[in-house]
């Protein structure tokens, strides 16, 4: 298929990527803006953007897509999220400039790249080498030594610090799988949030806010900027986690000083 790549401002056409997790409510709580720096769909569905934050700096990898029909695209064992960027993307794509500044070192290729400062969008992108085209249905494994892995049939609301699992971390990764059946009742949607602060005891600003639907997956990694960072990861749903229906969630998450 003929692969469209467009470089220009990126706000309007991230907004036509399918599937996209929903924003969750608005809360009275502080939240960073989301500055777009690539906005990639593949083959098979799964949409991936890579963001930084206006006012934190601190940039986040997000992967959604649809259970049992598409899956993450970034492999195992990448660095930085320049790194996975270079590993999902063809070399003729352009790569954002500000993700250099996720990288300690160029990772090999990073020389044949031409870098850019308008954000970049591609669609049609085959699934890289190394990675599922489809996961099975409710699957759960996302990340490779997960710091909680948690199934339920209704989703109480639970949350996550950084500070109970040794304090700062270059990374916070967090995902949420939603196995209710596909076009169930909006109510039943998974909401997933993640803040990252400075200060040990403070949840701090909001970077991650999304809802996930039933049948739906989303898959998120925020990697600090320059230094650790102390996370918090939050979830809960929208129908009060009463389990008296055919609705089952999976979360899983990782604070980790190497990309998860």
């Amino acid at each position: 298929m003929r692969r469209t790549v467009l470089l220009a401002l990126l706000t309007c056409a991230l907004t036509a990527l399918p599937i996209a997790p929903a924003t969750a409510a608005a809360t009275d709580e502080p939240a960073d803006r989301l500055v777009p720096l690539a906005g990639l769909t593949f083959v098979g569905g799964t949409d991936v953007e890579f963001a930084r934050g206006a006012e934190t700096g601190d940039f986040v990898l997000r992967q959604w897509g649809e259970d049992g029909v598409n899956a993450p695209v970034v492999p195992r064992g990448v660095t930085s999220l320049l790194d996975a960027y270079l590993k999902i993307t063809p070399v003729d794509l352009p790569v954002p400039a500000a993700l250099l500044d996720t990288a300690d070192t160029a990772p090999p290729g990073l020389a044949e790249r031409r870098v850019v400062d308008d954000p970049v969008t591609a669609t049609d992108l085959a699934v890289p080498e190394g990675a599922a085209a489809v996961r099975a249905a409710c699957w759960k494994d996302h990340f490779a030594t997960p710091t909680w892995s948690e199934s339920y049939q209704g989703m109480a609301p639970r949350e996550y610090r950084s500070t109970d699992y040794g304090g700062r971390f270059r990374f916070a990764g967090s995902a949420i799988l939603n196995c209710t059946p596909k076009g169930s009742p909006s109510d039943l949607w998974a909401k997933h949030r993640m803040y990252r602060s400075n200060a040990a005891g403070i949840t701090g600003i909001r970077l991650v806010n999304t809802a996930v639907p039933p049948g739906g997956w989303n898959d998120e990694v925020i990697q600090g900027f320059l230094a650790g960072r102390f996370f918090t990861v939050r979830y809960n749903d929208g129908w009060n986690s009463s389990p008296n229906c055919t609705c089952q969630y999976h979360r899983q998450g990782v604070f980790t000083d190497h990309h998860p």
